[in-house]
């Protein structure tokens, strides 16, 4: 993961590579979830796993924070969480 530098901005995740944006998700949190809602790589950036490894980030944050996750995103609720069901109970029902 050389390069990379992943910072929570807002309302939003940001992933940079090489000081450029590669990608980011876009969030809202009321304190006590986080919805991700949106998971975007920059089609320059693609097949380098930075979806998931932003995702990851995220989870983590969320935890270190207290926060429950609502997976909107269609890759986080289908592809990464059957990928990486340890983060499955960070889910808010």
């Amino acid at each position: 993961m050389d390069n990379i530098k992943i910072e929570k901005k807002g309302d939003r995740i940001i992933l940079e590579k090489g000081n450029k944006q590669a990608g980011y998700i876009d969030t809202f949190s009321d304190g006590e979830t986080i919805d991700f809602i949106k998971v975007f790589v920059d089609p320059s950036f693609r097949g380098q796993s930075l979806a998931g490894i932003i995702t990851k980030w995220g989870f983590e944050w969320a935890k270190e924070n207290g926060q429950k996750v609502i997976p909107t995103c269609p890759f986080i609720s289908k592809a990464f969480l059957s990928r990486n069901p340890e983060y499955r109970e960070m889910i808010d029902d």
